[in-house]
């Protein structure tokens, strides 16, 4: 082992490793300058795999390069990670050893090698698309959006599926390789300028095993069930590989698309949600320092951490769109032990966001003002307060025909009826409930700008539109058979994908779609940095939980603001806990 400078002139040459820890508690001996020094299994498994037998090489492996018992060197070489990987000449990436003979896959009759499995998943991918080059194929499936690709698989589906089938179980062995879950394996190895991986005595580029699982996403409808599963860690891994090469506006919004899929990767610790991925946004944002809120320090709390990184994002973006994500849970809402407006700290939500979201603008176009306290879990934001919800809906079940739907639709009629807020008036109820259904939104995710109250009247007029459920994805809802009902149905199902939210009923008469857990004596708000309006609820003497966003037909395009501005209403400085 020696030491050596990343800013020598000539440079060092070496290469890095990349690999699954495994269990830190297994332990094996290796001989460091002749002494001998115990490390983990998996880091014993990676050198001996590595080394040359007649000749020395250079490699830095994170087990002995750093200290791991010393919390301070350990936050200090985390600042050092996108240097050594992008100064590497190459980065090796042990996937472990296979189940079967070193080196082969079982495919019958004969041992099949993976590097020849993955080829011929390759070439049958190419014939079926009728392309005609690798480079083709590889345009074809990292530009193409995703969704088109699912679509062209689903109207031309393999003539042999069996073939398909065969071919793609050959491959999957290598993707359940544990390498592809950790967090730490991303940057590791999206930075260097090539990536081989080891496979027990077999060699693959990191590229072709990437191309492979877009080849097998792309035939998802057509493969057994489970498949997804297998492959989605390496697909996150490749969805990494998009955010990195976005040109992005500003670095919140690069840290906030990094730490958004962080909660699909598996850490030793929750800290590394964040310092796992510094390297690479230290390095895309092209950043020689890190931000004083995003320089590790494993000995503080994982909650001020991700506080401290969310606050970040909303000073750089100037907005405070990150809340889209937060989506609590019936216990999250009322645990004061975790600040309400960190979305990175609840689960994945099934819910998704207000989607199209974007294309409102409840506050006006006003940026955020970042605020100080000396509390960490605290944030300050200014914005206007609307009125008490009075009346909640009960929370509705997904329903399984149209005919359901209208239970949810009268119950919400009803509510509407008692809506005569200026900020809504000189809409129907008819309106104002076709709209708040659906969030304000299309079938496909699009902000409605029609006659939406007349299709939502076609629509609670038939009990025959989903004769056979509810199209279950946009792909199903977009192949509708065209006619009388298309819009209809359509509608339906922006309806059916806006429920669990429910409706409320405010005191100052504004009726909308809220969160699930929404409750009497919470409060509507407009937050100012922020596009949609929001439901809060007060804790006494210390502020505002934030319980989610909502959709308020009438003051989702600044028209609070703008009236409030006008009548010389300061906006109020609220604390969000």
């Amino acid at each position: 082992m020696r030491t050596v400078s990343l800013k020598s002139n000539p440079p060092p040459k070496f290469e890095t490793t990349s690999y699954a820890w495994g269990d830190a508690s297994i332990h094996d001996q290796i001989f460091v300058n002749g002494i001998p020094m115990m490390v983990t299994a998996s880091s014993a498994a990676v050198l001996r795999r590595c080394r040359y037998q007649h000749s020395t090489r250079a490699i830095w492996i994170d087990a002995i390069c750093i200290d791991q018992s010393e919390v301070g060197e350990r936050n200090q070489q985390l600042t050092l990670m996108a240097s050594i990987y992008r100064q590497c000449w190459r980065n090796i990436i042990y996937l472990g050893e296979p189940a079967p003979p070193v080196g082969s896959l079982q495919g019958g009759a004969q041992d099949i090698t993976l590097t020849r499995a993955l080829e011929d998943l390759i070439q049958y991918t190419m014939r079926h698309l009728n392309l005609e080059s690798r480079a083709a194929l590889e345009k074809y499936m990292w530009v193409g959006n995703i969704a088109d690709i699912f679509a062209q698989s689903a109207r031309h589906p393999p003539k042999n599926p069996q073939d398909l089938a065969d071919l793609v179980k050959q491959v999957l062995p290598v993707f359940r390789a544990s390498w592809f879950r950790r967090l730490w394996v991303i940057q590791e190895s999206i930075l260097p300028p090539e990536n081989i991986c080891c496979w027990g005595t077999e060699t693959i580029s990191l590229q072709t095993l990437l191309l492979a699982v877009r080849c097998i996403m792309s035939w998802e409808e057509n493969l057994p069930k489970g498949t997804d599963k297998v492959i989605y860690a390496a697909y996150v891994l490749h969805t990494y590989t998009v955010i990195y090469a976005e040109p992005w506006a500003n670095n919140g919004e690069l840290l906030d698309a990094l730490l958004t899929f962080s909660d699909h990767c598996e850490v030793t610790v929750p800290h590394d949600r964040l310092y796992g991925l510094l390297g690479l946004f230290q390095a895309a944002g092209s950043q020689d320092e890190l931000p004083v809120l995003l320089r590790p320090d494993y000995s503080r709390s994982w909650i001020v951490v991700l506080a401290d990184a969310t606050k970040y994002i909303f000073q750089e973006r100037r907005s405070l769109h990150v809340l889209n994500g937060v989506e609590h849970s019936k216990t999250s809402i009322n645990d004061l032990a975790q600040p309400s407006w960190v979305g990175y700290l609840l689960e994945s939500s099934s819910l998704g966001q207000l989607d199209g979201s974007q294309k409102f603008n409840a506050s006006n176009g006003s940026p955020y003002q970042p605020h100080f306290l000396e509390r960490p879990n605290e944030l300050k934001v200014c914005g206007y307060t609307l009125g008490v919800v009075s009346e909640v809906a009960l929370t509705q079940e997904k329903p399984t025909s149209s005919a359901s739907l209208l239970k949810t639709y009268h119950t919400a009629y009803d509510m509407a009826l008692r809506s005569s807020n200026d900020d809504q008036a000189g809409t129907s109820a008819n309106e104002v409930v076709a709209y708040t259904l659906v969030g304000g939104k299309t079938w496909d995710r699009q902000r409605f700008t029609g006659n939406c109250h007349e299709i939502c009247e076609s629509a609670m007029a038939r009990a025959d539109l989903w004769p056979n459920g509810p199209p279950l994805g946009l792909a199903a809802a977009a192949e509708v058979p065209e006619g009388t009902n298309q819009e209809a149905a359509r509608y339906a199902y922006a309806m059916w994908e806006a429920i669990p939210r429910r409706t409320f009923f405010c005191t100052d008469s504004f009726f909308g779609l809220g969160p699930p857990y929404i409750s009497a004596n919470d409060v509507l708000a407009v937050l100012l940095g922020y596009h949609l309006p929001v439901i809060l609820r007060p804790v006494d003497g210390h502020g505002y939980r934030f319980v989610g966003p909502c959709y308020v037909h009438g003051i989702m395009d600044g028209e609070i603001v703008i009236k409030r501005e006008a009548d010389n209403i300061l906006p109020e400085l609220l604390v969000l806990i």
